[in-house]
């Protein structure tokens, strides 16, 4: 009991620090943390004419995960990863220097989960190490100027890397849907599209408006202020047909999905080792078919890729694969599927979902690269964004969790159901950790949340527009927390606005992990969603 205690108290303090850091470090960059990269003139750089083609440019330390590579801007490296995955480089192999901040970022998550389980202390690590990787480059950057520069500059690459494929490390919590608690009657499945639908509108008015509100106190804006818009003659043109990812990128993932899926075939016919070669055979086919028909998804053209996520064209893909391979063997469906995510990272038993979410860990904690990037944006509108993150962070779970109850969402015993809805409104990989923290469904938390950021990427400009919402910091606040990835990328045509939202995006996820975290808050959750929290903490063993 004395331990348990013990460990609440940690937590509790963890989870205060990274608040704490989200304001207080933002306020030291605004006071004059010394940095190289030079001071922009202007946020948002007009748009110019190269080789036939018109580009669009962005300070590459205003965004994150900025590109280092000077041919690309930092925007449109944020845009098409967010879009797709990917960027229009000819190369989607890592490089030594990606591979090398890929592996920083993997011991990191690795030691500090090692660490947290050794201590008992039931805290995310990813984003433990999101925290201390900020934490460490700040640090680096006030002993000695220019040291974090330099240090995030090296790290860049690797964080660059994981956000291009980031789309891929989601899926397995969309593959395993059949497997999750039913929603019951389409009666259920009206409530919770409508709770994605109201929710996105409830979430962008809340952080929209008090934005507004808390600028316009500040004689920041005058709420008539005219967002910076490219024309439309001028946004990506010549490039927005690009694809993400390159042809050969493709037909090698399809060579090694074909490969492996004629050799898995074979064994059921052919038994060697003792059957010990079909597990790994059956991984190395479905990790190969997972990202490969990911890229074919975001290879497809833009008119198709806003309707259907590359995310939904690569789980329906994965889903059919899955169901030829049972009606070839004597597996049933639903063994392989658990076979695909068995929560098992030895050689001979994991599965392809398995090696595909271990990699969100990593992601997570390279968000720090961009939080340091972006510390001069936030502090130059601290108050704005300090009430972005807190009120979208807090009010979009309080908030859902209370219309789930209402609705009644999954009947009498849906408390799983209710629960996966809480972090709709979250960056996919720390959305599902709060599903999880909170006992909730993390296939359905992660259906959820792509569809909530599909919606809020069709119709959340055009709401802004109608709401008469022109002040540019609002409106790329508005959508960075309530539209997620695809509501950012929706807003790239306004410069200003897109460098705010895609900060949101981040900051909002991580200030909601930490939140949802602290035992008050998320017993307090746990039972506005009309759930017991001892009964909410025996469903997480069985989150996914």
């Amino acid at each position: 009991m004395i331990r348990r205690q013990t460990n609440n108290k940690v937590q509790s303090a963890l989870a205060i620090v990274v608040l704490f850091w989200l304001l207080a470090t933002t306020a030291t960059a605004k006071n004059g943390v010394p940095h190289t990269t030079k001071p922009k003139k202007q946020l948002a750089s007009a748009s110019t004419k190269k080789n036939g083609k018109f580009l669009l440019h962005q300070p590459l330390h205003s965004l994150p995960h900025a590109c280092i590579n000077k041919r690309d801007s930092g925007s449109k490296a944020l845009a098409t990863s967010l879009r797709a995955g990917g960027s229009n480089s000819a190369e989607d192999a890592p490089t030594a220097r990606q591979l090398a901040g890929v592996l920083t970022f993997v011991g990191m998550e690795v030691a500090l989960r090692r660490a947290f389980q050794a201590a008992g202390i039931d805290f995310p690590a990813q984003l433990a190490g999101c925290v201390l990787l900020f934490v460490i480059l700040l640090g680096a950057q006030l002993i000695s100027p220019g040291t974090g520069d330099a240090w995030a500059t090296a790290l860049s690459p690797g964080a660059t890397f994981l956000t291009k494929w980031m789309g891929c490390f989601f899926i397995p919590g969309l593959t395993m849907l059949p497997l999750a608690p039913s929603l019951g009657s389409p009666w259920e499945i009206v409530k919770a599209l409508g709770i994605v639908v109201g929710g996105f509108y409830y979430s962008l008015a809340l952080v929209t408006y008090s934005v507004l509100g808390v600028r316009k106190l500040t004689g920041a804006t005058t709420g008539t202020t005219a967002t910076q818009k490219q024309p439309k003659s001028t946004i990506h043109k010549g490039n927005i047909q690009k694809k993400p990812y390159n042809e050969a990128t493709l037909a090698f993932l399809l060579k090694g999905t074909t490969l492996f899926g004629l050799v898995r075939l074979g064994l059921h016919k052919v038994s060697l080792f003792n059957g010990k070669l079909n597990k790994p055979m059956e991984s190395l086919f479905f990790t190969f078919a997972t990202i490969s028909s990911y890229v074919w998804g975001a290879n497809l053209p833009s008119q198709f890729t806003k309707v259907c996520n590359p995310l939904l064209t690569s789980a329906f893909v994965t889903l059919a694969l899955a169901r030829t391979i049972s009606s070839f063997t004597k597996a049933s469906f639903t063994d392989i599927l658990r076979s695909y995510t068995c929560k098992n990272l030895h050689y001979s038993q994991i599965g392809a979902g398995d090696l595909l979410l271990f990699f969100l860990s990593p992601c997570v904690i390279s968000f720090g690269v961009g939080m340091f990037k972006g510390k001069t944006l936030i502090a130059a509108n601290l108050p704005a964004v300090a009430t972005a993150v807190l009120v979208g962070a807090l009010g979009s779970m309080v908030g859902t969790a209370a219309a789930a109850r209402v609705l009644n969402l999954g009947g009498p015993h849906g408390q799983v159901i209710r629960l996966a809805a809480v972090p709709r409104s979250t960056q996919t990989a720390l959305g599902m950790t709060i599903a999880q923290m909170l006992g909730g469904n993390v296939a359905i938390a992660a259906t959820l949340i792509i569809l909530t950021g599909i919606f809020g990427g069709m119709v959340g400009v055009a709401t802004l527009n109608q709401w008469g919402i022109h002040d540019a910091v609002s409106r790329g606040l508005g959508m960075g927390s309530a539209g997620l990835s695809l509501g950012v990328v929706s807003i790239q045509g306004e410069p200003q606005a897109f460098a705010f939202a895609g900060l949101c995006l981040v900051l909002t996820a991580v200030a909601a992990t930490s939140l949802a975290s602290v035992p008050v808050i998320q017993q307090t959750i746990i039972k506005i969603a009309g759930g017991s929290v001892p009964a909410a903490a025996a469903t997480m063993a069985n989150a996914y």
